[in-house]
């Protein structure tokens, strides 16, 4: 099985580390921790390789005109996951930009907690779809509907810097 190695702890995803309470650079700890107060580091989806925000292309799989969205970013260390939902995205959901995957340090200055992005509306149902599909063969996925949505329930709310 091919694997794939991504740096990432999600936006305090790794709740059982203590690495996630720490301070970044500035002081400021990461959200999803009790310490984090704000605020949400925003960046162009684009430093991701994601659309970023105000792209009005189409998507060239569905032909619909994309939509602009605020996604977390997974930003720390290193995490193996399998390539599967990466051998079926191109073909799929080409542009569902439902997560960014960030720097590999949580105390990179700048590091975003947050992308600005365009998407495909059609390409997020249709890798909705997928997951579904996928859990109910017993393979779920680690960063599914339920960890993204966990991930934006912790940076909503706080004041934003950025585009």
């Amino acid at each position: 099985m091919r694997m794939k190695v991504w740096c990432l702890v999600a936006l305090g995803a790794a709740l059982s580390s203590s690495a996630c309470g720490e301070a970044g650079p500035q002081g400021n700890p990461r959200p999803g921790t009790d310490d984090f107060h704000g605020p949400v580091i925003v960046a162009s989806g684009e430093r991701f390789g994601l659309r970023p925000a105000g792209d009005r292309g189409q998507c060239e799989l569905h032909h619909v005109v994309f939509e602009d969205d605020e996604v977390p970013i997974v930003n720390g260390f290193p995490y193996m996951d399998d390539a599967r939902m990466y051998d079926v995205e191109g073909s799929r959901f080409p542009n569902a930009s439902l997560i960014g995957f960030g720097e590999c340090s949580m105390k990179v200055p700048g590091a975003a907690h947050a992308a600005a992005v365009a998407f495909c509306p059609e390409c997020r149902a249709e890798e909705l779809q997928w997951e579904q599909e996928t859990a109910a063969e017993g393979r779920p996925c680690a960063y599914d509907f339920k960890m993204r949505e966990r991930l934006r329930s912790w940076i909503a709310g706080f004041p934003r810097v950025g585009p």
